[in-house]
Formats: structure tokens, C-alpha cells, sequence
């Protein structure tokens, strides 16, 4: 769990080949990507502003840099910045930096007649072919592949009938139909306040493509339901954590997702912000590893005790009790939350379970720190594409080699620094928000083509009333194909549909 998060819950590795995914259209110097969610690798943001830019000559401080007038990269190498405040958009060419500019007359100067929507505006393109080539989503998921093979039909009817009967009273679950373009909800069991997050990715992909009609059950709990030994008859659910023991079909985790809904909104660590924190130079780092959290699981204790018997290696630390309060004197006493920022001021960062998986790896990964991961049965929609010593440092699940490990970091620096860059360009690559609207888009498009009836909203489900519009950007839709204004340049996709989303 990421520290300052809200989250209770928290990988594991089996290689698949993922497919290549297309190589993304790099805009041109002095061109804007007006699709917010889809800033790539070094276009990080710097802290405050909100910068988004690209200085090659100095990915190696970092892949980010301010962009200051004296400090100018050529026009060959710069992208223009978009630096973002809560009521108006600076665009800087590459030299000189132009003043800033409220939001209605940049996008009118950058975009001439192709509309940019507010992240609330129910505006969805019809056609979800084109929609998935201009988010340049992969044709294929290996995760997706491996859950689904499980299912080779489903049947909304029968398992409308038989997972509550099964499930519905000891476990917190939805019932979701999504039916044209309308999300419908039941709830079963005690426990379903998480329903909110689920209720917010659905809605936002209403508002952005016109979805399959499909029904499925989600898991709101921690822990995956479906046990591959439970039941010769098993039912597909979704969960936002998988094992090797079990069969549920795996979604992005919800602390992931509501980063990027929440991405420049009410949540302070996403994908983004941290890049925009990473810290000092790789060589100015400490070189210690870096661990803070609550004690829901064993390890935990014990890297703890590791901290205690070897400073010079490890500050790991308790931030509350919550499990093992009767050892509380043994293991604390509770230390003060620090920034997760602040991680990567050191070199090393360890990844340790939690209740379930750590849901705080993507934000450790996409920083410029090396990660030592855990070895688990849990894992999160990406895990079986990391590969150990390529993307971070495996570690024994009891712990028992992370000395070990830390000192060949500390012996091969080069080498732990080149790790946490392939690690960080994995991040970038996979786990940012266009990634994560494709993976639920796709999921569901694969789900719902295994239906053998009708989604039906059955007795009892209620609609999950979408969000009114805001005030400050009323939300008229235009869906028509207009020529890029060439003010900033030729858009790779000038003459295509406008599907963009802005987020505010």
C-alpha cells in the first residue's frame, strides 16, 4: 500500500510474451499532445507547475529538466512544455517562453476547431475500433489471455443466479451491467464502499467510448475469490489482485486506477507526481533502501528486525499496528509518515507484501530508484511482464537473501542503476493512464465476447448516476474530422476523430 493512499489492500512471475505494442507517434518539435492522460516517457512533470517536456541531454539527471529561457534546448530536441494550473494552460515553444495563456485561447491557438474535453463530459466516440488505434491500445493482453482462458463461454444468466448464492453472503461483491452505454449495480455483502472506485472507471470509459453491453462480478474484497481447486464449476470473477492459487480474472488495482482518474485532481501521488519528485541524481543518492508501511504480514516484522540489526543497509520502520499490536514493543516503536517522495532519496527501494500484493510497486518502478521485489503469490495486471534482474532485484519471500541483495547492489552500482532505469522505462511504457483505460476497454471487450446470452439489468440493480458536468467547462460534443491547425505543427492523427480527454 502506497504510504498516504487510501488502501487496504496490496506480485508474482510467470513468463508470457506480451505483444509488442505499436510504437507511439512522437509529436514533432514545438507540437502539442493534447490527450493529457498520454504523456510518455520524459515528459515528466516538474514539481509545482506542472511542466511536460522533453531535455535529452539530460534524461541521464533524471529524464526531466526546467525549462527556462537561458537553459534552451535546440528546437531538433526540445517538445513544447504544457505546464498546467488549475484555471489555465502556459504553452512554451522550444525559444523563446511564451506568456501564459488562459485555457479557451491556447487550445483555440493549438487546436483550431478539434474540441479537448473535460474528463466529465459524456462525449463517447461510437466507433471503439477507432478509439482503441488512437490510444494506440495493443491488439492483444497477455494477462488478459491468461485469465480468460479459463472461460471459454459465459453465461450472464447463470451466473447471475449462482455467484450470489455462492459468494454473496460471506464476500463483498457487484453485480455490473454495463447496457447501452449505461452502468447498472447491485450490491451483495456488508462491506461495499470500494464499489466507488469501480463505479468511476466504468463511467469515465462511458463517457469516453461506447462500451460492449456486458455483466460481470467484481470483488471489492482483498484477497481473489475463485481457488482453482474450490470447484470443477467455476465462476468468472474480477478482482484487482491475483494469485497463483486462484482463477479470478484481474483488473488494474484500484489504488492505480483512481491515481489516473484522480491524476492533477484530489490525489497527490500518481504516475505523474512522482516522476516529477525522483529526487537527487542517481550518484547523490543514499545509499540505503528505503521502507515504510503498517505490519500486515510477517515480513514486514521481519524486515524490520533486519532494519534494527543493520542501519548502514536498511531504514525500515513502522508508520501503525494494526495486526501485531501485542508486538508492538517488540517492533516499534511507530515512526512518523515521510512523503513517498522522499523514497527516492535513496538508492534502494524494497517491495514486501501486504495484506495482499504491495499496491505501491507502479509508483517505486516509474521513480529512478532500483526496486527489490518480494517473491509472491500475488500479483497485479503487469507482474508476469516484469522479468527479475532485468526491471528490479528479486528477493526470497522470507526475506532471508535481502542482505545478500543489497550488497551486490552496493557492489555493482552500474549495474543497480541500469535496473531501475529499465525498471522506470517499464512504468512509463506500461502503466501510465492511457495504458490503464486500454486494459479495462480491452478486458471487457474480450469478456463480453465470451457472453452466450444477452446482459440483462436484473431485478434489483440500480443505475450509477454519472457525474453532472462542471460549471467551469461546459461540455458541448463535436465529433467531426478537422485539419490540425498548423500553428504548432502537423498532429500525427491531424484528420482523425477527436476523442481527446483533458484532465483538470
Amino acid at each position: 500500500m502506497a504510504p498516504g493512499r487510501v488502501s487496504t489492500h496490496h506480485p508474482l512471475r510467470e513468463s508470457l510474451t506480451q505483444p509488442a505494442r505499436r510504437a507511439r507517434p512522437i509529436p514533432s518539435p514545438g507540437t502539442l499532445d493534447w490527450n493529457l492522460r498520454r504523456i510518455r516517457p520524459n515528459d515528466a512533470p516538474v514539481a509545482g507547475a506542472k511542466q511536460v517536456y522533453r531535455c535529452p541531454e539530460k534524461e541521464e539527471q533524471g529524464g526531466s529538466c526546467p525549462f527556462q529561457q537561458n537553459d534552451c534546448p535546440s528546437a531538433a530536441q526540445a517538445r513544447a512544455a504544457v505546464v498546467i494550473f488549475p484555471g489555465n494552460v502556459e504553452t512554451r515553444a522550444p525559444c523563446p517562453a511564451q506568456q501564459a495563456t488562459p485555457l479557451g485561447a491556447v487550445f483555440a491557438a493549438a487546436i483550431g476547431q478539434r474540441p479537448v474535453y473535460h474528463e466529465n463530459c459524456d462525449c463517447p466516440s461510437e466507433d471503439s475500433a477507432a478509439w482503441l488505434q488512437e490510444m494506440n491500445c495493443p491488439e492483444t493482453i497477455a494477462q488478459i489471455q491468461r485469465d480468460l482462458v479459463h472461460f471459454p463461454t459465459v453465461d450472464p444468466e447463470k451466473i447471475a443466479e449462482e455467484i450470489p448464492k455462492r459468494f454473496g453472503q460471506r464476500q463483498s461483491l457487484c453485480h455490473y451491467t454495463v447496457k447501452d452505454n449505461k452502468v447498472y449495480i447491485k450490491t451483495h455483502g456488508e462491506h461495499v464502499g470500494f464499489r466507488i472506485f469501480m463505479d468511476a472507471i466504468l463511467l469515465s470509459l462511458t463517457r469516453k467510448v461506447r462500451m460492449p453491453d456486458v455483466e460481470f462480478f467484481v470483488n471489492l474484497g482483498d484477497w481473489p475469490l475463485e481457488k482453482k481447486k474450490s470447484s470443477p464449476h467455476i465462476h468468472p470473477i474480477f478482482s484487482w489482485c491475483g494469485s497463483t492459487d486462484s482463477k479470478d480474472i484481474v483488473m488494474p488495482t484500484y489504488d492505480l486506477t483512481d491515481s489516473v482518474l484522480e491524476t492533477m485532481g484530489r490525489v497527490s501521488l500518481d504516475m505523474m507526481s512522482v516522476q516529477a519528485n525522483t529526487g537527487p541524481p542517481w550518484e547523490s543518492k543514499n545509499s540505503t533502501a528505503v521502507w515504510r508501511g503498517r505490519d500486515s504480514r510477517k515480513e514486514r516484522l521481519e524486515l524490520v528486525k533486519l532494519s534494527r540489526k543493520h542501519p548502514e543497509l536498511i531504514d525500515a520502520a513502522f508508520t501503525n499496528f494494526f495486526f501485531f499490536k501485542h508486538d508492538e514493543s517488540l517492533y516499534g516503536p511507530i515512526v512518523k509518515h515521510i512523503s513517498f517522495f522522499d523514497f527516492f532519496k535513496h538508492k534502494y527501494q524494497i517491495n514486501v507484501d501486504g495484506t495482499v500484493a504491495a499496491y505501491r510497486l507502479p509508483y517505486l518502478l516509474v521513480g529512478d530508484s532500483v526496486v527489490l521485489k518480494q517473491d509472491s503469490i500475488y500479483y497485479e495486471h503487469f507482474y508476469n511482464e516484469l522479468q527479475p534482474w532485468r526491471h528490479y532485484i528479486p528477493v526470497k519471500s522470507n526475506l532471508s537473501d535481502l542482505l545478500e541483495k543489497l550488497n551486490w547492489a552496493k557492489d555493482h552500482d552500474e549495474e543497480a542503476k541500469k535496473i531501475a532505469k529499465t525498471g522506470q522505462e517499464f512504468a512509463r511504457n506500461n502503466l501510465m493512464g492511457d495504458d490503464i483505460f486500454c486494459y479495462y476497454f480491452k478486458l471487457f471487450q474480450e469478456y463480453a465476447n465470451l457472453q452466450v446470452s444477452e446482459p440483462q439489468i436484473r431485478e434489483g440493480m440500480k443505475r450509477v448516476e454519472p457525474q453532472t458536468e462542471d460549471d467551469l467547462f461546459p461540455c458541448t460534443c463535436h465529433r467531426k474530422k478537422v485539419a490540425f491547425n498548423a500553428h504548432f505543427g502537423n498532429h500525427p492523427s491531424e484528420s482523425s476523430t477527436c476523442i481527446y480527454h483533458a484532465m483538470w
